[in-house]
This record gives C-alpha cells, sequence and structure tokens, in this order.
C-alpha cells in the first residue's frame, strides 16, 4: 500500500474511535462510543488549479452501530469535531514515519504539517496556484472588511 493510502487509513481508524451515539434512557441523554461509522474515501492527485497534490477526503456519514442496542443510529458527533486535528495530526505523523523509512528528509513546518527535505522552495511556489488564490482571496476580504484584521482565521464563524 502506498505510504499515502496507509497513512489516510490509519488516521480514518484513529478518528474513528471517537464516534459516538446518543443514549436516551430513564427522562437523560448521555453519549456512548460506538467506535464506528460509515465514511467513503475519495482520493484525487491534483488541486482544483490542476496543481499536483495528492489528497484524499474522507466522507463521514451520520451513521454508527450501536452494538449494545444492536442498531444502527445517527452520530454524536461532538467528539469527531473535536478531534479533527488529532486525526490530521496522525496522518502526517505516519505519512512522516514511512517517507523516513525510504530515505526521505522531513522538515516539520510550524502549522504542524512538513515538507520533504531537498525540494525547493522555489519548486513548492511554481505548484501552488491554489494557496495564491487563497492568500489573494484573504487579502481582498480583508480590505473589505478590516473589522477581521487580526481575527482567527481557524474558528469557525458563528
Amino acid at each position: 500500500m502506498l505510504p499515502h493510502s496507509r497513512a489516510v487509513r490509519s488516521a480514518v481508524r484513529e478518528f474513528e474511535a471517537f464516534a459516538a451515539t446518543r443514549v436516551r434512557a430513564n427522562r437523560t441523554a448521555n453519549d456512548r462510543i460506538t467506535g464506528n461509522y460509515v465514511s467513503a474515501l475519495f482520493t484525487h492527485n491534483t488541486f482544483r488549479a490542476l496543481d499536483p497534490h495528492l489528497h484524499t477526503h474522507c466522507i463521514v456519514f451520520n451513521a454508527t452501530f450501536d452494538p449494545k442496542e444492536g442498531r444502527w443510529k445517527a452520530l454524536q458527533n461532538h467528539d469527531l469535531l473535536r478531534a479533527r486535528k488529532f486525526a490530521e495530526n496522525a496522518y502526517y505523523h505516519e505519512l512522516a514515519r514511512d517517507l523516513r523509512a525510504f530515505g526521505y528528509g522531513i522538515r516539520n513546518r510550524a502549522r504542524g504539517d512538513f515538507q520533504i527535505e531537498g525540494i525547493s522552495d522555489d519548486l513548492c511556489e511554481r505548484f501552488s496556484k491554489r494557496r495564491a488564490e487563497i492568500d489573494r482571496a484573504l487579502t481582498r476580504l480583508l480590505n473589505e472588511k478590516p473589522e477581521l484584521v487580526g481575527g482567527d482565521r481557524t474558528r469557525p464563524s458563528s
């Protein structure tokens, strides 16, 4: 199995451990970990701007099997939402481990991902049209709405 595919499957398994369902009994509602969900993986090798970029989308459906009740139920997604960054880091860890085993050097980056040693910043810029599009859109937005300057871009809006 290719390192990317193996890392994706490992991260999905780690993420799945946080799956839960709501249990309603005696006028109370609690969550019970089920450790499973239904998902689909879609792998692409380019971004929208056709820059090379291997990535996989994982679609998690609102379904988990509750073994205690012996039936399919809706996901209680609170813990899954909190575990997103954990799953992302699990992916990066597994991928970096495999790449090191193949002899590649890894350079960690501040945002939590990494870059393969020996690949120049110029080459990365050449194949990063999408990043430039995002940066231009962000600049435009901040010029139109200066009150957003200094905000947390990673926090979901309300």
